[in-house]
């Protein structure tokens, strides 16, 4: 999904509208640095089902992600490896 990094700032004037549109390209959904998600689509129900399922997409990938990278198995594998390498 494509992301937008000219700013991190509100998207306040026409050229950064555009440059949005630009980057946004045929996706449907593009992240904005610090301020979330624009969604688009032909209308207001696709695009608002698009935001939905990408928040939720992004819920189950965080909480993924913590059960195992941050559980405790590979916390220590990790732990072990950073000690071997001291060596």
């Amino acid at each position: 999904m494509p992301r937008f990094t000219q700013t991190a700032d509100l998207i306040l004037t026409r050229e950064l509208g555009q440059a949005v549109a630009a980057e946004l390209g045929p996706a449907r959904a593009i992240f904005l640095v610090n301020h979330g998600i624009v969604t688009v689509g032909p209308d207001l129900q696709t695009a608002t089902v698009a935001a939905v399922l990408l928040e939720r997409a992004c819920a189950q990938q965080m909480l993924t992600q913590r059960r195992h990278i941050y559980a405790e198995g590979p916390v220590l594998a990790v732990w072990e490896y950073l000690v071997r390498s001291l060596a």
